[in-house]
């Protein structure tokens, strides 16, 4: 018993001197580190994978639970007209309880005079036409601007003797009437201190600006993005042009009326929201917001850089659209023979509630 009694005591002060031993140490915090560290990996995964469901069941269900609604809307086929086609594609507006009847034309100007006519419940024009309209029909009213550009630029033809602006006299230079190129050129010209009687203004629709200035039907043209692109680029060398843009791009203006923003206000609102949230994708797709824009609108991969690069897709209300309208409407009025009035303020054009719903930070105009 004595001896039995001896070996115990021994084993166990062998046990305790092999626990005190550094190397045993190591090992028993080598242990306990890779089984933490297995917990903490166990405990993150089953954190994503909890976090992913609840984000795959949010993207899911629908957004609003409410009754449909209808809008129909009015764009041309210009790269500022991104956030509606990518609303559109992605299913945003179903995603916001409406149905939308995308219908399209030829220009911005056009569309706003099927929303005059009643074909249309919004449509998409830039700053100038709206305000040139909003003269003789009281009841139009901008909710938001849904992009700005800078893409507005004078081609010329350098066979015709025309290397610089002052080559410009004389010359003949297409324009689309009531559109924000009008505007734009007749400033450019007024900078450049080129009168307009000096100049041959031809009326021309958008699609056949570069079609004359290729025939050699007119010496120049002032147009934006796709037209400036396909004439340069069948113009080749023989191309030269010039940013008509002078410290100012345009407003490309979601705009509607009274009629409608008293008739259907949540739905209003919730066409706002599709659009902000065809914007957050913009930002974080890229590449997917230029693929939608070309499933839509066929255009060759250059084309798209190119007017990426002057346009900015951002849906607001800001200080400076409000001054753009003022000095346009100012504009307008004064080109009207006769006219002795001044432009009053342009900030009853502006409905802002809906936008004020949906993301006051996005509205910045001073009230």
């Amino acid at each position: 018993m004595i001896i039995k009694e001896i070996l115990s005591q021994f084993r166990l002060s062998k046990s305790i001197m092999f626990r005190l031993h550094p190397r045993f140490r190591v090992e028993r915090e080598a242990r306990k580190m890779v089984k933490r560290s297995f917990l903490a990996i166990t405990t993150a995964v089953v954190t994503v994978a909890l976090v992913f469901s609840i984000f795959l069941v949010r993207s899911r269900r629908p957004s609003y639970q409410g009754p449909v609604e209808q809008l129909s809307f009015g764009i041309p086929p210009v790269f500022y007209s991104m956030l509606p086609v990518i609303a559109e594609e992605r299913g945003l507006f179903t995603q916001n309880g409406l149905h939308v009847r995308v219908q399209e034309y030829e220009y911005g100007a056009l569309a706003l005079e099927h929303l005059l006519k009643g074909d249309v419940d919004i449509a998409v024009a830039a700053d100038f036409a709206f305000v040139s309209k909003s003269l003789d029909r009281h009841d139009l009213r901008t909710v938001a601007s849904v992009a700005t550009s800078g893409s507005e630029e004078i081609v010329t033809r350098k066979d015709r003797n025309i290397t610089q602006t002052q080559d410009l006299r004389g010359k003949r230079i297409g324009v689309s009437p009531d559109t924000s190129a009008e505007f734009t050129l007749k400033r450019f010209l007024l900078f450049n201190r080129i009168p307009v009687d000096e100049v041959k203004l031809i009326d021309l629709g958008p699609a056949q600006l570069v079609e004359a200035v290729v025939s050699g039907e007119v010496d120049a043209f002032i147009s934006w993005d796709i037209w400036v692109y396909e004439a340069k680029k069948r113009l080749g060398a023989n191309a030269v042009s010039w940013p008509a843009r002078i410290g100012q791009d345009f407003y490309w203006l979601a705009i509607t009326t009274n009629t409608l923003i008293a008739k259907k206000p949540a739905a209003l609102e919730r066409f706002l929201r599709s659009m902000m949230q065809a914007e957050e994708f913009v930002k974080r797709n890229k590449a997917g917001a230029k693929a939608i824009f070309t499933k839509r609108w066929p255009r060759e991969p250059a084309f798209v850089d190119y007017a990426w690069e002057r346009c900015n897709l951002n849906v607001s209300l800001d200080q400076g659209l409000l001054t753009a309208l003022d000095v346009e409407a100012e504009w307008r009025l004064q080109s009207r023979s006769g006219n002795k009035k001044s432009a009053p303020n342009s900030l009853h054009l502006i409905h802002m509630d809906a936008l004020d719903a949906v993301d006051p930070k996005a509205n910045t105009i001073f009230r």
